[in-house]
């Protein structure tokens, strides 16, 4: 084999591995979707079956780190950002493995939903399995818990000419159904020079 071969030949690999060693860990984030519930009251004022999709995000690691959540739901979306959640593992008496997205509020864009109180996503093993670490894991297998839910609770306000609004409770848990690893763009990179490389090798041998 020449040398300008074995050059080509080697050159995507040592970029690829230079890349993996550089790159530090990046949070992991999910896309989800969620089972179509009744949500009368919360989705306006008829009983309507609703799916829902949102996305969530956590640095793999020591637990209670910030974290990001965001659900689309009927005509409204609910996010938040930074240190009004958290990401939090572990195994606990009474619930076993846990893995949650917790925190309080939330905003939203839709004006019929007055309030937020709690906004969170909940994962529990009763068997204890599903985490190998009492830490954020760095991957996330939706078969491996056996409670799965999204969880609202706030108010919803409804405003007439005559009574003027008032504000009405809800509390609702909404079914998680599937999860989807979004890729980092680093890893995208890294699997195009893999790809790369592989062209370069059979190149070579030609």
């Amino acid at each position: 084999m020449g040398t300008g071969r074995l050059i080509r030949l080697r050159l995507p690999l040592a970029l690829g591995a230079v890349l993996a060693l550089a790159t530090p860990a990046h949070a992991v984030t999910y896309a989800f979707t969620t089972a179509p519930s009744n949500l009368f009251g919360v989705c306006g004022i008829s009983p309507l079956l609703v799916a829902g999709e949102g996305t969530f995000s956590y640095q793999p690691g020591p637990s209670g780190t910030p974290a990001t959540l965001t659900f689309d739901l009927c005509t409204w979306s609910i996010s938040t950002v930074g240190a009004n959640h958290v990401a939090v593992a572990g195994n606990f008496p009474g619930v076993g493995d846990f893995f949650g997205i917790d925190g309080f509020g939330g905003t939203t864009q839709d004006p019929f939903v007055a309030s937020l109180y709690f906004f969170n996503l909940v994962l529990e093993d009763p068997s204890g399995t599903a985490l190998d670490a009492a830490s954020l894991p760095a991957a996330l297998d939706l078969a491996d818990w056996a409670v799965r839910f999204i969880r609202l609770q706030g108010s919803t306000q409804v405003c007439s000419p005559d009574y003027g609004c008032e504000e009405y409770p809800f509390s609702i848990g909404v079914l998680l159904t599937s999860f989807t690893l979004i890729p980092e763009p680093s890893t995208l990179l890294l699997t195009a020079l893999g790809v790369v490389a592989l062209v370069a090798a059979r190149r070579a041998t030609l």
